[in-house]
């Protein structure tokens, strides 16, 4: 059986220095790997995490917001960095852009109000458009938050969205789905699979094989070799800015973290050495429909 690897990077906004990008992926790129690069069309600078990990002392800002944007009510359209953006254009070919949410807000579109997940989704294509020259086919919920009624409009407008964990008759993720979807849902799960189709539009989840500083890549690397026994398509998620992130100091830095950044690169030479073909959403959307 063929095995398809998606990587997928999140979370790249207004505030993301190409140079982060280009410590992280110079190897990749010298492979020809491509990166499924979801942006953030107009982050706020005093966004939250919702994340505890990144959460010791309290609510904060998102650890990829600058401190001294923290408190901005501002929001900070991604085609105002003309350094990103230009990086990116160059790449065209290497990146597959994906509408990352709108703001990073946590329940932007898990929302159940139509007009508001509308103006949202076109607002934020028409950005990346404006930014990248490229409509984005793809759509990435912060923290795999959805409502029916967004996935109901994503289908009109693109070609799939991501997901999370697929895990067996999962309450939390049926409630996400619009009742059309779940039997896709379900039967997906039967087959063991990391996704399926409804109708044409493909929902892509994953099976837990995240990077991030507290990733033990020796069960990584265990977790990985029996997924790539039983799925045809491994998905490998991180966020760009956890490879530079400093715990002790709550904050991202410029140096990035070594050994973990080792790691990443001996899991992607593993599945290329064991024949994974390496795809952007777009050519894995075409393959599965095939």
């Amino acid at each position: 059986m063929v095995k398809y690897a998606i990587l997928r990077d999140d979370d790249t906004s207004f505030f993301t220095s190409p140079r982060f990008l280009e410590k992280i992926y110079k190897e990749i790129f010298a492979m020809h790997i491509p990166v499924n690069l979801s942006i953030i069309p107009h982050v706020k600078g005093n966004i939250k995490t919702e994340n505890n990990m990144y959460a010791t002392s309290g609510p904060r800002c998102e650890p990829f917001i600058p401190e001294e944007y923290c408190r901005e009510n501002q929001s900070f359209p991604v085609y105002e960095n003309a350094e990103l953006v230009k990086f990116i254009r160059d790449k065209r070919g290497i990146f597959e852009i994906i509408q990352h949410g709108f703001s990073h807000s946590y329940n932007e579109f898990s929302s159940l109000n139509l007009n508001i997940l509308r103006d949202r989704l076109i607002t934020g294509r028409q950005t990346l458009k404006k930014a990248f020259d490229v409509t984005p086919k793809f759509f990435a919920a912060p923290y795999d938050a959805y409502s029916p009624i967004s996935f109901l409009l994503l289908k009109k407008y693109f070609h799939g969205a991501t997901f999370g964990n697929l895990q067996t008759k999962n309450p939390l993720n049926l409630r996400k789905l619009p009742i059309s979807m779940i039997p896709s849902y379900l039967n997906a799960i039967r087959r063991k699979d990391t996704f399926f189709f409804n109708d044409s539009f493909l929902v892509l989840g994953h099976k837990g094989l995240s990077i991030n500083p507290l990733t033990n890549i020796s069960r990584f690397q265990y977790d990985l070799k029996d997924a790539f026994q039983n799925e045809r398509v491994i998905v490998i998620t991180q966020h760009y800015w956890e490879y530079f992130y400093i715990r002790k100091e709550e904050r991202v830095g410029n140096g990035i973290n070594k050994k973990l950044h080792h790691g990443f690169l001996e899991i992607i030479q593993w599945l290329k050495d064991n024949g994974a073909i390496f795809l952007t959403l777009s050519q894995l959307y075409e393959k599965l429909r095939g």
